[in-house]
């Protein structure tokens, strides 16, 4: 539907493959399947709002022949190997938040290292991704205490905005998206419980890290325990601010998420249950949820 933004996308991968493109159009923003379009054609980020684009400009530059404070400057993996990214050394601060801002909505080239390529590390981390593995091991999480619950549990959000009855979707990192892993997909927010949080307490957690957004919930949609032995709860919540407010949500990606937008149940019908979706969830609860509000079934 807009030809000429992949277009231009494709020109600039080509002429200028070292920049971040940033695609700032309402038309775009605000349409599921022209956001995966986008990221298709080589996309690193979609911006909601103009305020995103400052805090997209401020971290891109601040990885501009920046080196640690003893002069070391480290290669990313992507960009040695892939054709469209060729992005100068940087100290290990800047790697760790340049890898999921440029490339956790693509999929991994082939002829990334199976081990990691950073001085004194050389572990193997093919069991999950190079961007789990870099902030893990060597970004914001290295060496603190994180732990999971000492049980399976994960709490899904459904978010609904009342300004316009639009709900959250996120995009999630590619490498997440199985089969092809080639595009940020998208899925409620959702994760596992750390060690001492309940359901609701990670449905806040998770909707501000994966959506940028601050969330109340007001009920439960399903509580189960799955054939994995894992609980799950998909909680309904709403944004905290006034119910007159159309809150936005985030744009710059980083290890949690790709993304997110705010999509009308509507827009769900030119989307592919199997393609365009880590899990079909959106499916399923936006409709049931939006129904139920309309007729006022919701309880």
């Amino acid at each position: 539907d807009h030809p000429y933004v992949n277009q231009v996308l494709d020109a600039t991968k080509l002429y200028q493959p070292s920049s971040f493109l940033i695609v700032r159009q309402d038309a775009v923003s605000t349409n599921a399947l022209a956001r995966l379009q986008c990221f298709e054609s080589g996309a690193h980020m979609i911006a909601n709002n103009t305020d995103s684009l400052s805090d997209a400009f401020l971290l891109v530059s601040s990885h501009i022949s920046d080196k640690s404070s003893e002069g070391h400057a480290f290669d990313c993996p992507w960009c040695k190997v892939a054709p469209w990214c060729k992005v100068a050394p940087m100290s290990l601060a800047s790697l760790c938040s340049h890898v999921p801002m440029y490339h956790s909505g693509h999929s991994e080239p082939d002829r990334v290292p199976a081990c990691c390529p950073l001085p004194k590390c050389n572990r193997s981390w093919q069991a999950k991704s190079f961007n789990v593995h870099l902030t893990c091991s060597h970004g914001s999480l290295a060496g603190t205490q994180h732990t999971l619950a000492p049980y399976k549990a994960v709490a899904l959000v459904v978010c609904r905005r009342p300004k316009d009855g639009k709900f959250l979707m996120i995009h999630e990192p590619a490498a997440l998206c199985k089969p092809t892993k080639d595009r940020p997909l998208y899925w409620l927010p959702a994760g596992r419980l750390d060690a001492g949080e309940g359901f609701v307490d990670a449905a806040v957690r998770e909707t501000k890290e994966e959506g940028g957004v601050d969330i109340r919930v007001v009920g439960v949609l399903r509580f189960e325990l799955d054939s994995s032995k894992t609980w799950q709860v998909v909680l309904l919540a709403e944004p905290l601010v006034g119910e007159d407010e159309m809150v936005p949500c985030k744009s710059v990606p980083d290890f949690e998420s790709v993304g997110a937008m705010w999509v009308d149940v509507t827009d769900l019908e030119k989307l592919d249950s199997q393609k365009h979706f880590r899990a079909s969830d959106p499916l399923t609860y936006f409709p049931m949820v939006d129904n139920a509000i309309v007729n006022d079934k919701l309880e």
